[in-house]
């Protein structure tokens, strides 16, 4: 692996920043969230990261995700009259955000969750007002958020020409640290 690789890890994309081999012959991998597409939306996702507090807190950070989330929705032009209510009263959609980093989603994957669905043709019509339920587990024990990351999951790595499996014996010694 070098610098700049672009790679997908459970359909979010990322580019590695460095790779430093150890003393062991095990290498360390230093990754960021790739926004570098150049698309509107991408953009806006790379401005509200860096606009998004180091403290995390929750309530700061579900505020501005929400407030995003409405005004990327806006542009799209989808059930605005849907948004603009939740826009008046955010806070059902601003406490499932916090559900979610709570049930130990990342910022990113919410974000890019949200992204997918302004853009799907399916989940753009869906995710309205039933953002302010969105982490809630349905009748068949999964919640929407979950869904719509199934889908976007399945769809980015669907056009993936090359797919890596790491073995047991690559993942020796191997620490995940975000």
């Amino acid at each position: 692996m070098r610098e700049n690789t672009k790679i997908l890890i459970d359909g979010i994309p990322y580019k590695i920043l460095s790779v430093n081999p150890t003393i062991t012959g095990r290498y360390i991998i230093a990754i960021e969230h790739d926004t570098s597409t150049g698309t509107e939306l991408r953009q806006s996702i790379s401005e509200l990261m860096e606009k998004l507090p180091i403290s995390e807190d929750k309530m700061i950070v579900s505020k501005m995700i929400i407030s995003w989330f409405i005004d990327e929705k806006l542009k799209s032009g989808v059930n605005t009259q849907q948004i603009l209510a939740i826009k008046e009263r955010p806070s059902s959609a601003e406490y499932q955000i916090r559900r979610l980093i709570k049930l130990g989603e990342s910022i990113e994957e919410i974000l890019e969750v949200l992204a997918f669905t302004i853009t799907d043709k399916f989940w753009s019509g869906v995710l309205n007002t039933s953002i302010n339920t969105i982490a809630i587990p349905r009748q068949d024990g999964m919640t929407l958020y979950e869904k719509i990351k199934s889908k976007m999951i399945a769809e980015r790595h669907a056009t993936l020409t090359e797919v890596h499996q790491a073995t047991e014996e690559e993942m020796v010694g191997v620490e995940v640290i975000e």
